[in-house]
């Protein structure tokens, strides 16, 4: 036993026969001592049932992950499903010509409209210089080549006559789009052709007939509120489909009237959050005609409308969302039961990062902290530094190959400190 100790390696009760040879100089133990160990025909069967064992429970943690991939990858293509749905209705769905370019001029989208402006279409502009389709007159803001300034941010937003393709008259509205403060490109809006200099005063602004298309296209609802009575001043076709009231029966409804809760105080006390902070967010339960209730997502602010304070109410039915957050909780939890369950320890890493840590591991290995990646859990954890390259060089298979598994022999601190050997397993899941 001291014999096999000193040379790190593991005592099982089914070695036969153990034989150590020492080196001549072993007072000074300058010299290896070697270990030869043999095992029987029921250990080496024994061994191969545990790596049929963990190999079972390997693939069944696979599945429980594979599962919540699905779901979640399931959630992540219906929303995108009804985010391009909602971008082509807004597109396609109004008469003015909207093109969207990046930080340097160039065409991200353009709808029909624009493209018929230029005699072309819509996919054939991506990626074309803006400024070489659209030909600007004085401005009074002096700038020769608005797109430039408002992409440069020398204007903060530019709206003026200008010409596209065959002398098309057009009055453009160029917004700038920001992240974090940065300009990163601009939404352009022409309204119809004008007809002479004298009916540009008398053109409908193409960005009051854009938002107008948003307000009624957002697939939340939005009111505005009046202060005084709590009574909708306008509300688009979603605050009626969503709460499945019709246009005159809503909007002799005031907000408070919509909450599943009878008590008005909770209402009362948001709007004056409103007035105090200028804009708030909550959430809370709305009722339908029907009599069902409905979790919703409120976002509220002050602004002026027709010349009087007034609340910009919008509201989002969030039932469904909610519901499959709870779904995804479960399955989480579910698949931390299986792993914590497993009688073997193990090790989740995402993107060479730990983040999952089975309660078997945290009872037999030394303690490790989530977060770290794989090169310090070697540094902490193995106890052999000669080991640690050959069973990256597999880790690196498995970056490159998702059919690719590691298994190697590790020396393992315990909980004391000594080192322990384990068949260490990888997969990429």
């Amino acid at each position: 036993t001291p014999i096999a100790s000193h040379a790190g390696a593991a005592a099982d009760a089914d070695v036969l026969a153990a034989q150590a040879g020492v080196a001549p100089a072993l007072h000074s133990l300058d010299r290896p001592w070697t270990v030869r160990a043999t095992r029987s025909q029921a250990a080496t069967f024994s061994a191969w049932q545990r790596q049929a064992r963990f190999g079972l429970l390997l693939w069944l943690l696979v599945a429980a992950v594979a599962m919540t991939a699905g779901v979640v990858a399931t959630l992540r293509r219906n929303e995108m499903k009804r985010l391009r749905g909602l971008h082509q209705r807004l597109l396609q769905g109004v008469d003015e010509g909207l093109a969207g370019i990046d930080h340097e001029g160039l065409i991200r989208f353009a709808n029909a409209a624009f493209a018929r402006y230029v005699d072309s279409r819509p996919g054939d502009l991506l990626g074309s210089d803006l400024r070489t389709l659209v030909r600007w007159n004085a401005s009074a803001d002096g700038e020769a080549d608005p797109v430039s300034g408002v992409l440069g941010a020398s204007l903060p937003r530019y709206e003026g006559p200008c010409e596209l393709g065959a002398g098309v008259r057009l009055r453009a509205t160029i917004t700038p789009t920001r992240e974090q403060g940065v300009v990163t490109g601009a939404l352009l809006a022409f309204a119809d052709p004008l007809a002479g200099a004298g009916d540009a005063g008398n053109a409908r602004s193409p960005a009051d007939r854009l938002y107008r298309t948003l307000f009624d296209l957002s697939p939340d609802g939005v009111l505005i509120v009046d202060l005084d009575s709590e009574l909708p001043l306008a509300f688009n076709p979603s605050a009626t489909r969503l709460l499945g009231h019709d246009g005159d029966a809503f909007a002799r409804m005031k907000v408070r009237d919509h909450e599943a809760n009878p008590a008005p105080m909770d209402t009362i006390r948001n709007i004056a959050r409103v007035l105090a902070e200028g804009r708030v967010e909550f959430d809370t339960r709305y009722r339908r005609h029907d009599g069902s209730l409905c979790e919703v997502q409120v976002l509220a602010q002050t602004i002026e409308f027709g010349g009087r304070p007034a609340l910009y109410w919008i509201f989002r039915d969030v039932t469904l969302h909610r519901r499959a957050t709870s779904e995804l909780r479960e399955h989480a939890a579910l698949m931390q039961a299986l792993v914590d369950h497993l009688p073997l320890p193990m090790l989740v890493f995402e993107q060479r990062r730990l983040v999952l840590i089975n309660a078997r591991c945290q009872a037999d290995l030394a303690a490790v902290e989530p977060g770290i990646d794989v090169e310090q859990w070697l540094g902490q954890a193995c106890a052999d530094a000669s080991a640690c390259a050959p069973f990256l060089m597999h880790w690196e298979r498995l970056d490159a190959s998702e059919d690719h598994q590691a298994g190697v022999e590790l020396a393992l601190r315990d909980k004391a400190g000594n080192p322990r050997i384990h068949d260490v397993h990888a997969a990429r899941v």
